[in-house]
């Protein structure tokens, strides 16, 4: 099914809604935070930089003074999938290796308030 009509955001909450696969996790973080953990303000650093709730923010140890010339991550990283999960079920294995090619990515202080 694709989804063509709505904001970013009202795309996310209906795939999620209506459980649908979803591929945009910025925008699934900031919709997810935002209508189910309460956080109506939840954004991303790169989307709105002074947001009290950025659930998608710089690479740790970068913030604004930090040069963005050559600071991307790139190359995989080792990804653990938690059991009983779908992503489980699709990939059959505890671990992965994802490629990431972003200075931005999910910010940690936000893991177990999501994950409630």
């Amino acid at each position: 099914m694709v989804i063509r009509k709505g904001s970013s955001r009202a795309k996310a909450q209906y795939a999620r809604e209506h459980d649908i696969s979803y591929l945009g996790m910025q925008v699934a973080v900031i919709e997810f935070a935002h209508h189910v953990c309460g956080l109506p303000d939840a954004s991303s650093g790169e989307l709105a930089p002074n947001s009290p709730h950025k659930g998608i923010d710089f690479l740790p140890d970068q913030d604004e003074t930090v040069s963005k010339s050559g600071t991307l991550r790139l190359s995989a990283y080792p990804c653990s999938i938690a059991e009983g999960t779908v992503m489980r079920r699709c990939y059959g294995v505890e671990e992965i290796r994802e490629r990431h090619r972003h200075r931005y990515e999910f910010n940690n202080d936000y893991r177990a308030p999501l994950e409630e």
